[in-house]
């Protein structure tokens, strides 16, 4: 089995021990830094706010890649474009969710936390500028699926069975 040498601990490695560089036309067909070394800088970096936001857009723009499947999510707006709507939020809200007012953070943890996720306001239409809002991932997966229009409907209930309003549009 060949061997490399890593960049970052310089330490000679079996080829298994370094992840494939994904992309073809690479003379080198592994990237230069092992596993070890390659996945402690990732966990740092995706632990940044830049780091973390990046990936987030990535993911997002990775669902606009037509599948097998009927619906596909567009995406009409940069990576630069999304980071100006990032600030726009944190100049609004600062570094809390806009649904429940919780404290947002870059730490990605199992199961649905406080970390920063994109929500469509609207999930009938793409990720669109005036789509998108900047949520917890908690916050996010507990909206799901729910419709404008089923939030409408769910407000009109809560209304007319507390007499603020008389009849159910």
């Amino acid at each position: 089995m060949k061997k490399y040498k890593c960049t970052v601990c310089h330490k000679v490695k079996p080829e298994n021990e370094f992840y494939k560089n994904g992309k073809k036309d690479r003379i080198k067909k592994i990237r230069p830094d092992c596993k070890e070394c390659h996945n402690k800088w990732k966990k740092n970096y995706l632990g940044t706010e830049i780091g973390f936001m990046k990936k987030l857009y990535l993911s997002i723009r990775e669902r606009n890649v037509p599948r097998e499947r009927t619906y596909v999510h567009s995406l009409d707006f940069s990576l630069k474009e999304f980071f100006k709507e990032w600030e726009n939020h944190k100049t609004k809200y600062g570094m809390t969710c806009c649904y429940t007012g919780v404290q947002l953070d870059f730490i990605k943890k199992k199961g649905r936390g406080t970390q920063v996720s994109v929500d469509r306001l609207d999930n009938s239409i793409g990720y669109t500028k005036d789509n998108i809002v900047f949520c917890s991932a908690r916050a996010n997966f507990e909206k799901h699926s729910v419709s404008i229009d089923m939030c409408r409907k769910i407000l009109d209930l809560y209304e007319e069975r507390q007499g603020l309003t008389k009849t159910i549009k």
